[in-house]
């Protein structure tokens, strides 16, 4: 829980999200968990993948395997971004046209993507915790420990998911009966969520390189 304090995407992606979409506290926890277990799997992966096929271990392991698998992550971030960014935009639009107020709703099937796309980067925290199980040959107490970080990252990135929805409905709240208050409100919380997203992929990019 606190590794999952720390700086890191998986947050802001989840915060953001909810921000431009109404969603339920048992939506904000599937994201959250989902997007955490699988930036965790990930690292599993990459690490058992370098340390039993490449002969790889510790920091090498994760260097060498998980690079692609970062930048692929960061670029689909940003294109994602670009579609909240763009969909926003679109339905501002619509609504314009047709004068009627669209209120759209995180589903599954989005929860389901953005979590993928946004947990393909490996889980450092776990790659590193993995590593040394595997120095002292202890992979079942590795495994055990990784789902152990899986579960306390994910409390944490859930509250985050929670936050930010109720921060929307108290604004949507105060925003009151207006239909051009909340319609004004849901277009700007979209555009704001997209635009999130898309710094934060360009942000992890950038810093990539050093």
């Amino acid at each position: 829980m606190i590794h999952a304090l720390g700086p890191g995407h998986g947050k802001s992606i989840v915060f953001s999200y909810f921000l431009g979409r109404k969603g339920t506290l048992l939506k904000g926890v599937l994201m959250g968990h989902l997007l955490t277990a699988v930036h965790t799997l990930s690292a599993v992966v990459v690490v058992l993948g370098a340390y039993f096929l490449l002969n790889l271990k510790g920091s090498r392991a994760l260097s060498s395997a998980s690079e692609p698998l970062k930048m692929t992550s960061y670029y689909l971030i940003i294109g994602l971004g670009i579609f909240i960014l763009l969909h926003a935009l679109y339905e501002a639009v619509s609504r314009y046209r047709k004068d009627s107020s669209t209120k759209k709703e995180a589903d599954n099937k989005g929860i389901i993507t953005v979590s993928i796309i946004s947990g393909l980067v490996p889980c450092p925290g776990v790659a590193l915790l993995l590593s040394f199980a595997l120095s002292l040959n202890l992979l079942a107490t590795g495994l055990l420990g990784a789902v152990f970080f899986t579960m306390g990252m994910g409390i944490t990135t859930s509250l985050f998911g929670i936050a930010s929805i109720h921060s929307r409905k108290m604004l949507m709240h105060v925003a009151g009966k207006s239909s051009t208050a909340v319609a004004v409100l849901h277009t700007s919380f979209s555009i704001i969520a997209g635009t999130v997203i898309i710094a934060t992929g360009w942000l992890l990019i950038a810093t990539s390189q050093f």
